[in-house]
């Protein structure tokens, strides 16, 4: 047997069904990256990403509770928190939307525990928390009205006034 017939022989990620993003299969080695190496999909097709890199999708969702975000730059994220880069966050929820779904439902709870903390501030007489939330809820908008007035409050002289041409008058 020759090296050619063994490089013809050998299986592919593809051949277990690992695609590229274009749909393709994918012509890595059979296992490449990952510790079945020969066999199965190759590191980055695996078909369960989420236990590859430890990710539960209870500690996602309790996280975004929490306020964290996907990715900051500022402050500390999920990304961060499971040591994984935006590109991988972004194969794991193509493969497992179920991750995204478990982030929404973090962020809703984060909302809802937010919303109903100014709503209790608001009913217990906060002016602030009451405006904001009138305004953000109610479509309020508070009006401001001002009065001028001359000198010691009084009415204000009008001295002269500014005579404007008649826009219907031709003019040469």
């Amino acid at each position: 047997m020759d090296i050619q017939d063994d490089i013809e022989r050998r299986e592919t990620c593809g051949d277990y069904g690992g695609e590229t993003n274009q749909g393709n299969p994918c012509k890595r080695n059979a296992g490449s990256g990952t510790d079945h190496v020969g066999e199965g999909r190759c590191h980055d097709h695996e078909e369960n990403m989420l236990d590859r890199h430890d990710i539960e999708l209870s500690k996602v969702e309790a996280l975004a509770a929490a306020g964290l975000p996907i990715s900051s730059d500022q402050a500390p994220d999920i990304k961060g928190y499971f040591g994984i880069s935006e590109g991988t966050w972004s194969n794991i929820t193509q493969k497992h939307p179920e991750l995204r779904e478990a982030y929404e439902r973090g962020q809703s709870n984060a909302s809802a525990n937010i919303g109903q903390s100014l709503y209790q501030r608001a009913k217990n007489g906060d002016i602030t928390a009451q405006k904001f939330y009138l305004k953000c809820q109610a479509g309020w908008k508070p009006t401001e009205g001002r009065e001028i007035s001359g000198p010691g409050g009084g009415a204000i002289e009008m001295q002269g006034f500014v005579s404007l041409p008649d826009p219907d008058e031709a003019t040469d």
